[in-house]
């Protein structure tokens, strides 16, 4: 491969050809992975390394051009509850399902029902960019004057910026910039390695991702199949699968790198802002509970002094409201 133009190409062949050949080869993708998942802003010891939350293996296959994607997961959380699980997800840009296990901060037992639209988002963001090369296919240049190895584009609404190996040719990393609820804009970007070829097209077996310069996850593929046979009977959908919300999609997509993080550490809901409930530990002490994030309201003399467990700022207007 050689980088031409305004994207990847082979040697002797247009950008746009050589996307265009991209898109039609590839109807679908298998991959199969073990994944390691790690908690940056915690540790055992001030300072440390973070903490480990999670390993699973995981199942998926991705319909690029129709946007249908199944994903299998087998779970074994170490942080912050201890628990093995399995469940699917099968979902398109217009519903989506979850079959199993909801974890250990669900409900117990296997259920299926509607996924939140925010993991949808959140999820399809996650195979663009875990996977440079069809991204790429998809994507429109960005002509602002880069270097030969760098490169930004536009695609999905979103912009991308695209590291290569000029030997090779081959993607190094992939970033793009998020929200988040601690530090703003953050860089959540993945570094490639292990290149193989399947089908005439190159895949990276091993994947390391990070927000910021702190690593959240370790991903060792096993598998790579392009168009694999049984692709339609896994994407197909239930008719009672809920309509999409745009709004918690988007929400989603602009910071796929907390939703899946929580994901992976055994929590598969969206975060809840509005569930506030008050319990009264002492004479003028409350604890506002809620979804994963409690506060304590100290009633003073003079006023109201709220701890708040810095989350989202929708859940911070809940509380003050």
């Amino acid at each position: 491969l050689a980088l031409l133009g305004g994207g990847l190409a082979a040697d002797g062949m247009s950008a746009e050809l050589f996307d265009a050949a991209l898109r039609q080869e590839i109807q679908a993708v298998r991959i199969v992975a073990a994944v390691q998942r790690f908690e940056p802003r915690q540790s055992v010891n001030a300072m440390g390394a973070p903490i480990h939350t999670s390993d699973y293996s995981v199942d998926v296959t991705w319909q690029p051009a129709n946007a249908r994607a199944h994903e299998a997961w087998d779970i074994q959380t170490h942080y912050p509850i201890p628990a093995e699980f399995a469940f699917t997800l099968t979902y398109n840009e217009q519903h989506g399902v979850r079959r199993g296990s909801q974890g250990p901060l669900g409900p117990p037992g296997d259920s299926e029902a509607p996924i939140e639209f925010a993991r949808v988002g959140a999820s399809f963001k996650d195979l663009w960019l875990t996977n440079p090369l069809i991204l790429s296919a998809f994507a429109t240049a960005l002509p602002d004057g880069e270097s030969d190895s760098r490169r930004s584009f536009f695609a999905h609404g979103t912009e991308w910026m695209l590291q290569i190996d000029r030997a090779t040719g081959l993607p190094v990393e992939l970033s793009t910039i998020e929200t988040d609820p601690h530090e703003g804009e953050i860089e959540n970007k993945v570094v490639f390695s292990d290149w193989r070829e399947v089908s005439g097209v190159p895949f990276p077996y091993r994947l390391a991702q990070y927000t910021g310069d702190k690593l959240v996850r370790r991903e060792v593929r096993s598998e790579i199949v392009v168009n694999p046979r049984d692709a339609e009977a896994l994407l197909e959908l239930p008719r009672m699968t809920a309509e999409n919300n745009q709004a918690d999609y988007d929400w989603g997509w602009s910071m796929s790198h907390i939703l899946l993080k929580r994901g992976g550490g055994g929590n598969n809901h969206a975060p809840q802002f509005t569930n506030v409930t008050f319990e009264e530990a002492g004479e003028g002490i409350f604890i506002m509970a809620g979804s994963s994030h409690h506060n304590l309201l100290i009633v003073g003399p003079e006023g109201l002094a709220l701890v708040d467990a810095s989350w989202y700022s929708q859940r911070s207007e809940t509380l003050l409201a």
